[in-house]
């Protein structure tokens, strides 16, 4: 009886921690492997892998030659399972970064480091027109256009998209988690996974709700905080995109009317 129910027990702590591991659970994000792209203020990267072992990260200009020269910029990695992308460190020093046993001995290229790149526009879908920073009439289908360099982090094993946050701040200054679409489908624009470049994300607003989008000027921006590198580097157009304007109204502002009222 007594092994009946160790059986019964050990069975049960295993099932528990099989429900506890998603299914088809992806490799963090984090995890940097030999080649890989990083980008200036991303943080807790592990680049064990990447370091194959070595203590010393080396950098040359561009057209120097790496046989036989001392590198330009050397870092030293005390800890290669949480490394840090800083721009103190790396701004200005793009490109491939070599692993070094000394500053005599390259091995092998640890990663690449760019300059994160983001940009949003706005697209009214109903009439098939870019209206950044312009107006649409109440009851039309819009889509965002997100431009980026981000999708370099689909290098990293298991990684299939990159999670980015839409903003869009309505008239009263309220910011939105999630948009409606003229069916009634809700989307998240809370980490919107984008996945190519542009990244469209369909016609997910539908302005025709009035309640919900009253008219008025809505402000539109998109951030990208993967490990923490908004929080580093919050540069406009780098980690967060420009802030892009769309007047959302029955009547075409340029049509001078002093007597219309907005629904």
């Amino acid at each position: 009886m007594t092994t009946n129910y160790i059986t019964m027990a050990t069975i049960l702590v295993i099932s528990c921690l099989l429900l506890a591991i998603p299914a088809g659970a992806a490799a963090p994000i984090s995890t940097i492997r030999p080649g890989n792209t990083v980008f200036i203020g991303e943080q807790g990267l592990d680049i064990t892998a990447a370091m194959e072992g070595d203590t010393i990260l080396g950098w040359w200009a561009s057209g120097a030659s790496i046989a036989g020269s001392a590198p330009d910029k050397t870092i030293t990695v005390s800890n290669p399972a949480s490394f840090s992308v800083y721009p103190t460190d790396f701004q200005t020093h793009y490109g491939n970064w070599y692993h070094m046993a000394s500053l005599s001995n390259v091995n092998g290229t640890a990663f690449a480091v760019a300059d994160p790149q983001l940009d949003i526009r706005v697209e009214d879908t109903t009439v098939n027109v870019d209206v950044t920073d312009k107006w649409v009439p109440t009851d039309d289908n819009l889509q965002f256009r997100i431009d980026s360099n981000l999708l370099q982090m689909t290098q990293r094993t298991g990684v299939l998209s990159v999670p980015v946050t839409i903003k869009v701040q309505s008239p009263d200054g309220a910011i939105m988690s999630e948009l409606v679409d003229g069916t009634g489908t809700v989307t998240s624009i809370v980490d919107y996974p984008v996945t190519s470049t542009p990244q469209y994300t369909g016609p997910i607003w539908g302005t025709s709700n009035r309640v919900t989008y009253p008219p008025g000027t809505y402000q539109i921006w998109v951030e990208c905080n993967v490990n923490l590198m908004k929080d580093n580097y919050g540069q406009t157009g780098k980690t967060i995109s420009r802030q892009v304007s769309l007047l959302n109204q029955n009547q075409n502002p340029l049509i001078n009317d002093r007597g219309y009222v907005t629904n």
